[in-house]
């Protein structure tokens, strides 16, 4: 019975942790490979520390990553078909004190979230 409960307790437990609360500190980084006209070592990858952006955006942020459920989506989503060429490929990388998950997604983004988190983290760019 103690070994039930306390495997329970662990799974509760790994669970808070994926939700990452409002407070938990959290940097988002997107690089961005491929595409018409990719020139190789000229895209930098972009960085945001979500907890040093104004409320609204955090929030939203946060929003996006919890509506795709980014911590239980697998390594690779929309992969292109075999020979398709020119398509972009965007690697999401989050990182938290408990956890890090990286996600590449091709080009077209087909998750309207996920769309709209790249398009957010673009906007927010810094270096990293």
């Amino acid at each position: 019975m103690m070994l039930g409960c306390s495997l329970l307790a662990a799974a509760l437990l790994s669970q808070v942790a994926l939700a990452a609360p409002e407070d938990t500190p959290m940097r988002i980084t997107l690089k961005i490979e491929g595409g018409i006209a990719h020139f190789p070592g000229l895209q930098q990858p972009l960085s945001v520390a979500v907890d040093s952006l104004p409320a609204a955006e955090q929030s939203q942020m946060r929003e996006l990553l919890s509506a795709c459920d980014f911590f239980h989506l697998p390594a690779r989503l929309d992969v292109p078909a075999p020979g398709a060429a020119d398509y972009r490929t965007y690697i999401i990388t989050v990182q938290t004190a408990q956890q890090t998950h990286t996600v590449t997604v091709y080009d077209p983004v087909r998750d309207q979230r996920l769309q709209e988190l790249i398009q957010l983290i673009r906007a927010t760019r810094t270096a990293p």
